[in-house]
């Protein structure tokens, strides 16, 4: 059995010890009272039926229909007290799961698809559900009653008991050779599940991508080879503990069939009774009925423990991104920032960064251009510390970014991306993430200010109208406004703008661009573009290749440099000409 993944359960189970100790008690009395019944009925046999005696008999069977209500309501009451526990408990585990996701570092999320997080949070909690309800009160109840079922059979006859346990030797070499076996393959098929939930979700995302290019063939035989991979290795898993119910029944048939011919001979020669032989046959199939159930019940208990091990896998990493223990909490800062001999990589293998060095003052626009893949992007990962530098130091004001509260940090630095996300709910539920307390009116003033008040109202429902992931509320350039109104609205002294302008029409570029000049305003602000015209008129422009800072100065000094951005430019205003012409 996995005791990583049983230790994580009963970790979270310590927190419910009253209510544990009410099932187990209801379990014991559930138990013993299912084990007095074939007493029951050998008694009865023996004096009443045997020697007929109505009067007693009915008796007799009044107690034994007691014996078994008492059974009944103590195996109803154990379940209905386990559901609660096991519902809260995978609660705690959900919710504790999706906190540590949020602590998290990004460079966690670079390695782990995501369908593999989201298998997490379905497959393996669910199967810690079942097992919570379910198996784990089959289990201990099955292990009663075997122990029970064991002590009655060798109180009423010995040799009849031990005809009983002829089998049990064979059945644990059988059940520990399919354990084995079934928990290696139970754990490679939670693997290959988690596998193939992230192509899904990958392909999902990409569909776009897929169908314009006609990839559909290819990615349908893609899916088909990891579905089939997932569904042969659980069909073996699925074969392999499905041995044990045949295998063990088998067994104790064998044995019931040496009890009954055993038991007979007693009966004849006189040294047992009918109803001594009818017990015993009871308490027979007792005994062997846990042990086929327990076998039955591992399957989901390696199912539920591996699903644990998994979670419990995530529970224990530890984000790369940490707060020191002095770390400085900031209320506002006067942007003033510092890139100084700044150099990255997102592995050991590839250097991105090279030694950046740039510097804005308060109220600077900075922008950053440069091709594909030189690094723009990865400078405002490290001025938000989604992660650390690998060399050199990044200063805001007078503080290095370690010594500053991230949290606090981040609060203090808007962003606008190129691909905005937009939450289920309201409008005004995904502005208020700007300020969640932002009454009515600021909410109004910061999308009049950027450019989307007029059509907000115009919908049916206003600031209310419900954002669900399938919804055409917005066009990309109307996400993006709504971004910006939200960055507005959260009033933040250092602005990032990455690519925010890239892949609208022209009248939307414009409303975009007065939007962000607005904001941009008195604030410090680092503006990555692709189209050039959108950032002549920056204080600075930095111009990156390879991961180092190649050219840096105004729109101006740069032309006459003859150099690199020179030539991004032109290449720009000739495809830009060529259009227009034609």
């Amino acid at each position: 059995m996995n005791n990583r993944g049983l230790k994580f359960i009963l970790s979270y189970l310590k927190e419910h010890k009253t209510k544990l100790i009410i099932i187990s008690f209801s379990i014991i009395v559930y138990t013993l009272t299912k084990l007095i019944g074939p007493f029951l009925m050998g008694y009865i046999i023996d004096n009443y039926i045997t020697i007929p005696n109505v009067d007693g008999l009915l008796r007799w069977v009044i107690i034994l229909f007691c014996v078994y209500a008492i059974s009944s309501l103590a195996g109803w009451f154990q379940n209905y007290v386990n559901a609660d526990v096991a519902a809260q408990t995978v609660n705690k585990i959900r919710t504790d799961l999706f906190n540590k996701i949020e602590t998290l570092s990004l460079r966690f999320f670079d390695s782990t698809p995501h369908g593999e997080l989201l298998s997490r949070f379905t497959n393996d909690i669910d199967n810690i559900g079942i097992t919570l309800s379910n198996s784990i009160i089959e289990l201990t109840s099955n292990l009663i009653q075997l122990v029970g079922v064991l002590i009655f059979m060798l109180v009423l006859n010995v040799k009849l008991a031990l005809i009983t346990l002829i089998a049990t030797p064979f059945l644990a070499i059988i059940v520990t050779f399919l354990i084995k076996r079934t928990r290696r393959l139970y754990g490679e098929q939670q693997g290959k599940l988690g596998d193939l939930n992230a192509y899904i979700e990958e392909e999902i995302s990409g569909l776009k991508v897929v169908k314009a290019y006609g990839l559909e063939n290819e990615v349908i035989r893609r899916f088909h080879e990891k579905n089939k991979s997932f569904k042969d290795t659980a069909i073996k898993a699925q074969f392999t503990s499905y041995l044990m119910i045949p295998l063990m029944n088998g067994l104790s048939n064998v044995t019931l069939v040496l009890i009954i011919v055993s038991g007979s001979m007693l009966t004849l020669k006189g040294d047992a009774s009918i109803g001594l032989i009818v017990t015993f046959i009871n308490f027979a199939r007792l005994f062997f009925q846990p042990i086929n159930q327990m076998s039955n019940l591992y399957n989901q208990l390696g199912l539920a423990f591996t699903g644990a091990e998994r979670v419990m896998d995530i529970l224990k990493e530890e984000p790369d991104i940490k707060n020191t223990p002095n770390a400085k909490e900031i209320d506002v800062l006067n942007g003033y920032v510092n890139m100084k001999d700044v150099s990255f990589s997102y592995n050991d293998e590839k250097t991105i960064l090279k030694r950046i060095n740039i510097e804005a003052f308060k109220g600077e626009k900075i922008a950053i251009v440069g091709p594909t893949g030189s690094g723009k992007t990865t400078i405002i990962n490290l001025l938000n510390r989604f992660y650390d530098t690998k060399e050199g130091e990044i200063y805001f004001d007078d503080l290095k970014i370690k010594d500053i509260n991230f949290y606090s940090l981040r609060k203090r630095i808007g962003i606008v991306l190129q691909n905005t996300i937009l939450f289920s709910g309201t409008i005004k539920e995904n502005l208020l993430f700007g300020k969640e307390d932002a009454t009515d009116d600021e909410i109004e003033i910061a999308c009049i200010k950027a450019n989307i008040h007029d059509y907000i109202i115009s919908l049916p429902k206003g600031y209310d109208t419900e954002i669900t992931s399938d919804s055409n509320v917005f066009s990309k350039g109307q996400k993006q406004l709504l971004s910006i109104a939200r960055t507005i609205l959260s009033n933040p002294d250092i602005l990032i703008l990455d690519e925010a302008t890239s892949n609208v029409d022209m009248i939307t570029e414009q409303k975009l661009q007065e939007a962000m000049n607005t904001m941009m305003e008195g604030r410090t602000s680092f503006v990555i573009a692709h189209r050039l015209k959108t950032i002549i008129n920056s204080d600075k422009i930095v111009v990156i290749k390879d991961g180092k800072v190649v050219e840096e100065g105004t729109h101006k000094d740069l032309l006459s440099l003859k150099g690199f951005y020179n030539e991004l430019y032109q290449n720009q205003f000739s495809s830009l000409k060529g259009i227009v012409n034609e």
